[in-house]
């Protein structure tokens, strides 16, 4: 099972373990799971064996500017009195990770204060980010995009209002948690651990569990830098995640140990295969999405740039035909 070996010399992050795996199973079998995974340059930066044959990571010196990119563009929202902290991707490779590149990320994920909003379209103006403006849409029915704004950057930056989508309730009491119980670690401003850990487990099952084996590796780095579980544990339960931490723990200590279940090898190598993977059915959320677009479609004409002058139906059909095409 080299999916299962793999993921165990990255959690133990040894290049014993990931020499021995190498050994085991040569670069072709190595290669052909790595390309696929997002564990990928950390494996490759543990597994002094793999030699040049290996060559689909990403360099350092890439994760170090955007390292750069991220504290800059943090101070400037500081500097337009925006309150935000950083999830995901970036603070996972800034401040839990050995290197920079071991935590493969693509966007910059920041959750914006929505009480500053004024201040943060002041910002993306200021700095020549195109934007629609389309802080009125966000609390109409059906609008459930997370983010306020997706701009073309130097490095793409997915500036996010609420971490759930808000069909069922408009308040996202984890969004206020972590803007509010935060530190400033490395120049940037993120949510204090056991959030963090929080916000990852949340995202992780709202995708469907597509991220693939990373999760896990993250969840075993911020554990390792401490957490405090009475803290942890009431925000788990009132998020629902409580079984799944568990879960989660148990995975990450058995395949330490070396006493891993079938059940969990066999998960692990789902994970593995899942990973990116398009589902066969779209998610309630996106289904009622689509639904409410045929009711409301100003603000997906916003959110696409259609001309909110025109027939808003026949713009909507244009432009999700137009929106279908690229994807194609």
């Amino acid at each position: 099972m080299i999916e299962v070996s793999m993921l165990k010399a990255v959690l133990l992050d040894t290049d014993e373990h990931a020499n021995h795996c190498h050994d085991i199973y040569g670069s072709k079998k190595i290669t052909e799971i790595l390309k696929k995974t997002k564990i990928r340059n950390n494996f490759i930066n543990l597994c002094k064996n793999c030699g040049e044959e290996i060559l689909i990571n990403s360099s350092n010196k890439e994760f170090i500017v955007k390292k750069i990119y991220m504290k800059n563009i943090s101070s400037k929202l500081t500097e337009y009195n925006v309150k935000h902290v950083f999830i995901k991707g970036v603070p996972l490779s800034k401040v839990f990770y050995k290197n920079p590149s071991d935590r493969i990320y693509t966007d910059a994920d920041i959750l914006i204060d929505l009480t500053d909003y004024e201040n943060f379209y002041n910002f993306l103006d200021a700095n020549n980010f195109k934007h629609n403006f389309n802080y009125k849409y966000l609390d109409r029915i059906g609008y459930t995009r997370s983010a306020l704004e997706v701009i073309d950057s130097e490095v793409n930056l997915d500036f996010h209002f609420r971490i759930s989508d808000n069909f069922k309730k408009n308040e996202c009491k984890l969004s206020k948690y972590a803007l509010t119980q935060k530190s400033v670690l490395e120049g940037l401003p993120i949510p204090r651990n056991e959030l963090l850990l929080t916000i990852c487990l949340f995202k992780v099952l709202e995708d469907r569990l597509r991220s693939g084996p990373i999760y896990l590796v993250d969840s075993e780095r911020i554990i390792k830098k401490g957490i405090d579980e009475d803290y942890l544990l009431p925000i788990l339960s009132e998020f629902n995640l409580t079984k799944f931490y568990r879960d989660t723990v148990s995975i990450i200590n058995n395949l330490k140990n070396g006493s891993e279940t079938k059940k969990q090898s066999d998960f692990i190598i789902w994970l593995f295969k899942n990973e990116g993977k398009k589902p066969f059915l779209p998610s309630r959320s996106i289904t009622l999405t689509q639904i409410m677009h045929l009711f409301d479609p100003e603000p997906y004409l916003n959110y696409v740039g259609g001309n909110l002058e025109a027939n808003h139906y026949l713009e909507l059909v244009k432009n999700k035909l137009k929106r279908l095409r690229r994807r194609n």
